[in-house]
C-alpha cells in the first residue's frame, strides 16, 4: 500500500552515482575532463567546484521523509539509466488523490553549464503539446468563439488545405484534436532560423491524404493548423493566449514558449544519442506549438484535468468539458479522445500523451478512476526511460504490479481487407509536382516500390492492419527542403473504390531525426481505367 505521507522533492543531480560526495564527485569529473589542458586551467576551474557541488547536492536542505520511501527503487532505476545508459537528466512527479506524494530532478539538466535537473526545470514538452493545445482550444470553444464541427480553414485567416482524398470541409477542430481529419503524419524540426512562413507550410503540407473521419493517422500537422485557428479566432498569440489562460490559472508558472528570452538561460538542453547538445531549434511554423514546461507544471496539468486541482488552481473549463476530452472521439478502431490517447493499462483507465523529438522523450499518464497523475521528462530521446513510468505506477497504483507480471502479450491485429494483387500505378504528388508511381504485389510475397526513372525497391516490413497496407523502403522524395538530408521513405495506403490513397512520407531515420515530409499517392490496377 502507498505510503500517503510521502512527500519530497529533491534537486539532486545523481550522474555520478552515490559512492563519492559531491564536492569529489564535481573535481574527479573536471580533473578527467581537463588534466590535458595542464595544472593551471585544473586549478582555475576548481574554483567553481563550490557552486557546482551546491547545484549536485541541492542549495537548500533536503527533508527527511517520515516514512519508509516506497519510491527508493525508481530513484535507483533512473540513476541506473543515467549512468549506464548516458541519459544526461530525468525528472518526475506523480500526485494521488490531490496530493503530490514525489517530485525530483536527477542528472545535468545542462552537462556543459553544470545546471543541475530539478521537479521545476522547463524541458521541451515535443508532443505533450497536444493536450494543452486541445485545452486551449476547448477554452474558445466554451466562450463560443470556435465550433469544433465546422470547417477548420474558417479560422485559418485564408489558409486553405488541398483536398486530395477528401472534401476539405469535413477537417474540422473535433477530427483535428483526435487525429482523424485525414491529414498526413509531418515534422520539421529546423536547426536554423529559416521556418517557413504559416500560408506557405500550410500550402506544401497542409493536405487531405486520407478520407476524413475513416481513419486515425496522428497528425501534427493537423495540430499546428489547430494553433493558428486558436491565434486567430482569440485575435492574440498562440503563447500569450496559452499563457493567459490556461498556464497562469493552473498555477504553471515555469511553462513557456520555448523561445522566449525569459526561458533561454533556464532549460533543459537537448542532447543527442552521442551524448552532443542538440543546437537550439524550432518546430515547421515559428512560433507556435513549441512549449517548454516542468515536471511541477505538468503534474499540475494533469491534476486539473482529473478533477483534483490544487488548492491555488482556478478551473479554465468545467468538469463536463473535461468529461468530454476523454470520450473516444475519433475514427472507427482507434481509441483518442480530444487531445487524449485513451485506453486501459493493466486494468486501470488511462488518459496520457507522450512526447518524443531529438533531445526529449517525456510522458503525462493520467489514472482518472484512481485520482493518480504521473510525469517523467527526459532531456534525450531513449526508449529506456518511459519503464519509470511503469514503476511508479505500481507504487501508486495497488494491483498494478501484478498485473503487470500476469498481462499477456496483445493479440494481432486482425484485418479484414484483401491483399492487393499485380502492379498499381499513379502517381505521388508533392507541393513541386507529380511523377509517376508504382506499387507491384508479387506473386511470391515481395512488394517492389518504383518512382518516377528511379530504381525500382523492395518494400520492407509490408503490413496489412486495420483496412491499410503499408512498409517502408529506400528512396527519394525528389523535393528541395527533403534532398539535403539522407532520407527513406515509407508508405499508408487505403481502397477508396477502385483506387488506393494515402500518404508518401520522407523520414530522416538518423539521430537526430529532422523531418518527416508528407506527399499524395494514388494508384489504381495497371489494367483498370484512369479515373476521368
Amino acid at each position: 500500500m502507498m505510503n500517503s505521507h510521502v512527500a519530497v522533492e529533491r534537486g539532486a543531480a545523481r550522474a555520478a552515482g552515490r559512492a563519492n560526495p559531491p564536492i569529489t564527485r564535481c573535481i574527479l569529473a573536471m580533473w578527467h575532463r581537463y588534466t590535458k589542458g595542464g595544472v593551471a586551467s585544473l586549478l582555475a576551474l576548481l574554483a567553481s567546484a563550490g557552486s557546482a557541488a551546491g547545484q549536485i547536492g541541492g542549495a537548500a536542505p533536503q527533508p527527511q521523509l517520515a516514512h519508509v520511501d516506497a519510491f527508493a527503487h525508481v530513484r535507483a532505476l533512473i540513476e541506473k539509466l543515467i549512468t549506464e545508459e548516458g541519459i544526461p537528466s530525468v525528472a518526475v512527479a506523480v500526485a494521488k488523490n490531490g496530493e503530490i506524494l514525489w517530485q525530483e530532478g536527477f542528472g545535468w539538466a545542462d552537462r556543459e553549464r553544470r545546471i543541475a535537473a530539478t521537479a521545476h526545470t522547463p524541458y521541451a514538452t515535443a508532443s505533450i503539446l497536444k493536450p494543452i493545445s486541445a485545452t486551449a482550444m476547448m477554452v474558445l470553444h466554451q466562450r463560443g468563439k470556435i465550433d469544433l464541427d465546422a470547417p477548420i480553414e474558417n479560422y485559418l485567416g485564408g489558409a486553405r488545405f488541398t483536398g486530395h482524398a477528401g472534401d476539405t470541409r469535413e477537417v474540422t477542430a473535433r477530427r483535428i484534436m483526435a487525429h482523424s481529419a485525414g491529414l498526413p503524419t509531418h515534422w520539421y524540426f529546423h536547426p536554423d532560423t529559416n521556418q517557413l512562413n504559416t500560408l506557405e507550410t500550410i500550402r506544401r503540407y497542409g493536405i487531405v491524404v486520407f478520407p476524413p473521419g475513416t481513419r486515425f493517422e496522428y497528425s501534427n500537422r493537423g495540430y499546428r493548423s489547430l494553433d493558428l485557428a486558436l491565434a486567430n479566432a482569440s485575435g492574440e498569440r498562440y503563447s500569450e493566449f496559452v499563457r493567459r489562460e490556461v498556464f497562469l490559472p493552473l498555477g504553471m508558472t515555469r511553462s513557456g514558449l520555448g523561445a522566449e528570452p525569459a526561458w533561454e538561460s533556464d532549460i533543459a538542453q537537448r542532447y543527442d544519442g552521442k551524448q552532443n547538445p542538440i543546437p537550439y531549434f524550432m518546430g515547421d511554423i515559428p512560433w507556435m506549438g513549441h512549449i517548454w514546461s516542468s515536471a511541477h507544471d505538468l503534474l499540475r496539468f494533469g491534476m486539473f484535468h482529473i478533477g483534483t486541482p490544487l488548492p491555488d488552481q482556478r478551473p479554465v473549463l468545467s468538469a463536463g468539458t473535461l468529461a468530454a476530452m476523454q470520450r473516444v472521439s475519433s475514427a472507427p478502431g482507434s481509441e483518442w479522445g480530444l487531445g487524449w490517447s485513451l485506453g486501459t493499462d493493466r486494468g486501470y483507465r488511462v488518459v496520457r500523451h507522450g512526447g518524443q523529438q531529438p533531445g526529449a522523450d517525456n510522458q503525462l499518464v493520467l489514472y482518472p478512476d484512481e485520482k493518480v497523475v504521473i510525469v517523467m521528462l527526459s532531456n534525450q530521446n531513449n526508449w529506456k526511460v518511459r519503464q519509470v513510468v511503469d514503476e511508479i505506477a505500481a507504487v501508486v497504483l495497488p494491483q498494478y504490479a501484478e498485473r503487470k507480471s500476469a498481462a499477456a502479450a496483445p493479440a494481432p491485429r486482425a484485418d479484414s481487407a484483401a491483399r492487393p494483387v499485380g502492379k498499381w500505378v499513379g502517381t505521388v504528388t508533392t507541393y513541386e509536382g507529380e511523377e509517376p508511381f508504382t506499387l507491384t504485389f508479387q506473386a511470391d510475397g515481395d512488394v517492389v516500390a518504383k518512382i518516377g526513372e528511379r530504381m525500382t525497391t523492395y518494400v520492407n516490413h509490408f503490413r496489412a492492419e486495420g483496412g491499410a497496407f503499408g512498409g517502408w523502403f529506400y528512396g527519394v522524395m525528389n523535393t528541395s527542403d527533403a534532398l539535403p538530408y539522407r532520407h527513406n521513405l515509407n508508405f499508408t495506403l487505403v481502397p477508396q473504390g477502385r483506387e488506393m490513397v494515402g500518404q508518401l512520407f520522407a523520414y530522416t531515420a538518423f539521430d537526430p531525426g529532422i523531418f518527416g515530409l508528407p506527399a499524395f499517392i494514388r494508384i489504381r490496377p495497371e489494367a483498370a481505367p484512369a479515373k476521368p
